[in-house]
């Protein structure tokens, strides 16, 4: 959104090269002092008012009532979907007996291959299939360390996607497992924690990812400012601010959806003084 001119009071922002953003500040950590005690003033509410006039026609209500944020071309789950049928109608076997001879191939050490770990991924329909299939996408990436030619951590979350196993994906991505420190990953799981009304969890998510060096892109904001607007706290607002101070100093362009949020959420923490 080129040219936009930022809603936030800019001036009570932390520096954002100090610790607030690297994961070991309040606006990251909840303490007893990171809650600012001031409301908005007048100025910066007039200011908001003037950019949500930008989005006429109902379009940021729409938006915000949306239950999931990303698009179909980021997450591709329907595409999986019907790989995963395509996979079941040829007829490869029983699909019990290939997971079970896949776990006895992990056992012995033996090489996993890709278009074998791929099979398996599309197979998978427990939580027991899919601590097989992570060991597996380990293995993988831990002997192919040096050529990889397909990262299945994206994968293995849409998979999580599809089975609600949600737990799982945030699981693997705080070990920090080779295969699943991707931004895709990351996106793609904290799209499923929004979609769960898991708010709290999914700002975790955001926190690890950044801890982990992890760079954000404009769907990771929109899904940040989407969340922090979820939640519609001080602590949140905080977070929103400070984000969006950081990504504007290094350039990153920030779409309008995620704007949306933002302002949307200043406006609601505005009226919580009033």
């Amino acid at each position: 959104m080129s040219g936009t001119i930022c809603p936030f009071n800019t001036a009570t922002l932390v520096d954002p090269n100090s610790d607030e953003l690297s994961g070991k500040g309040s606006y990251w950590h909840p303490g007893e002092d990171s809650v600012s005690k001031t409301p908005m003033n007048l100025s910066i509410y007039k200011r908001l008012r003037q950019e949500v006039k930008r989005y006429r026609g109902g379009y940021i209500f729409k938006l915000l009532a949306k239950r999931h944020l990303l698009s179909e071309d980021v997450i591709k789950l329907q595409n999986f979907q019907q790989k995963k049928l395509s996979v079941a109608h040829l007829g490869t076997g029983s699909k019990g007996n290939y997971i079970e001879l896949f776990s006895q191939k992990l056992q012995k050490n033996e090489l996993i291959l890709r278009d074998e770990l791929k099979l398996l991924l599309h197979l998978c329909q427990s939580a027991d299939d899919m601590v097989i299939a992570r060991d597996a996408i380990y293995r993988y990436h831990v002997e192919n360390r040096n050529f990889i030619e397909f990262r299945f951590g994206p994968l293995f979350m849409r998979l999580c996607y599809e089975l609600g196993l949600e737990d799982l994906a945030v699981a693997n991505l705080q070990m920090r497992m080779q295969g699943f420190q991707r931004r895709t990953s990351f996106n793609i799981a904290i799209d499923m924690l929004f979609t769960k009304g898991s708010y709290i969890n999914a700002l975790d998510v955001l926190r690890t990812m950044k801890k982990q060096g992890v760079p954000f892109n404009k769907d990771t904001m929109m899904l940040a400012f989407g969340t922090c607007y979820k939640l519609n706290t001080e602590e949140s607002y905080k977070i929103c601010t400070a984000l969006l101070e950081q990504e504007q100093a290094k350039g990153q362009f920030i779409s309008r959806h995620a704007y949306c949020f933002a302002v949307a959420l200043a406006l609601s923490r505005w009226r919580s003084y009033n």
